[in-house]
């Protein structure tokens, strides 16, 4: 499969990346996706959720009144759980929810989650642009690529420009999704390598880190750190160009 690399105005250079088909092209295996993706959720939580028993509610063990003769139900405790203010019955305590998963299995379901961004042409390339924010955080500049490449929420991304003439109500909800401030879920995928050289190269970097994190649906990621529920959970793939070639160091198959 061949995608076309784009400018950071949206237009095609003219050069096309090929994707290695033993990565973009496999048979995906929804049950390695499955696992990888419940295992990265669940060792991200916490676990520090707690409640109190009868042995650790504050209160007084006296019996609040005597067995019979008042009238009322009886009670041994104030501590008893059927009253506000006491003990939760099996209530949840602090304990861990790592969960580990095969190293095999996470690259089958890293290429699995990849093989079906590009069956549904939600992989696009476009040349680096991290220098853009040489001097200061530009979140506008890197939202204005975005915009360029079609990822506004609402807009549908196209590798080429559409044919035919569109019908008039498709025109209006297409000028309203360009005119929008939001973008789809969109994970840029970037080689520090690459982009990182010297320390004006470091400045830069970090300034565009700092303005892709104030743009809501955008996540930035080093190709080889991208995970199964990043991959999956973003609606467009965006590689940059030098990114796209490590693509096979990061995800194929270890020598």
């Amino acid at each position: 499969m061949k995608v076309e690399v784009r400018t950071i105005k949206g237009e095609d250079t003219g050069r096309k990346v090929d994707l290695p088909k033993d990565i973009f092209g496999i048979e995906p295996n929804d049950h390695a996706v499955y696992l990888a993706v419940v295992a990265e959720r669940s060792n991200k939580r916490h676990g520090t959720h707690s409640t109190l028993e009868r042995s650790t509610v504050s209160g007084s063990t006296k019996k609040p009144w005597k067995q019979k003769g008042t009238g009322g139900a009886r009670a041994g405790s104030v501590k008893t759980p059927l009253w506000p203010g006491g003990a939760i019955t099996f209530g949840p305590h602090p304990h861990l929810y790592k969960k580990d998963v095969n190293t095999k299995v996470k690259r089958i379901a890293r290429k699995s989650a990849l093989t079906y961004k590009a069956t549904d042409n939600k992989i696009m390339i476009v040349e680096d642009f991290h220098s853009i924010c040489a001097d200061l955080p530009k979140t506008k500049e890197v939202f204005g690529v975005l915009s360029s490449l079609g990822l506004q929420h609402g807009v549908k991304a196209e590798s080429s420009k559409p044919k035919g003439r569109k019908k008039k109500s498709e025109d209006s909800v297409e000028e309203t999704a360009k005119k929008s401030k939001r973008i789809n879920k969109v994970l840029m995928l970037v080689d520090k390598v690459h982009a990182v050289k010297d320390e004006k190269d470091a400045r830069a970097y970090e300034n565009f880190r700092k303005s892709c994190r104030n743009i809501p649906g955008l996540k930035v990621s080093v190709v080889k750190d991208a995970s199964t529920y990043d991959i999956m959970n973003a609606d467009y793939l965006l590689f940059h160009e030098s990114a796209i070639k490590t693509v096979e160091t990061a995800f194929g198959s270890p020598n």
